[in-house]
């Protein structure tokens, strides 16, 4: 048996997730036109609201995750989640 390396067909991608605190609750947001805003979808179309007040840069907490599958078996996919490193705040207090 060999294995093989390169242009294998595994499929990997690293998406991240922002979240900030708002009246008390953890909200999704993403940076759209330099400012954090809320993502809705309205009949089937993407619909941006800024958060007010802007949350600072540092009260925002950015989630990365890996999804990854194995090239020569789909029944093995690795889903790894982790909190950015220079984040030190919590959602929950």
């Amino acid at each position: 048996m060999t294995l093989e390396r390169g242009g294998n067909g595994a499929k990997a991608s690293t998406p991240s997730t922002l979240y900030t605190r708002q009246n008390g609750l953890a909200i999704h947001v993403v940076k759209r036109e330099g400012k954090y805003s809320q993502e809705k979808q309205s009949n089937e179309k993407k619909i941006y609201k800024a958060v007010e007040p802007q949350p600072a840069s540092e009260d925002v907490l950015t989630l990365p995750r890996n999804y990854s599958k194995h090239a020569h078996s789909n029944d093995y996919v690795r889903r790894v989640t982790w909190l950015e490193e220079h984040q030190r705040r919590c959602l929950h207090e």
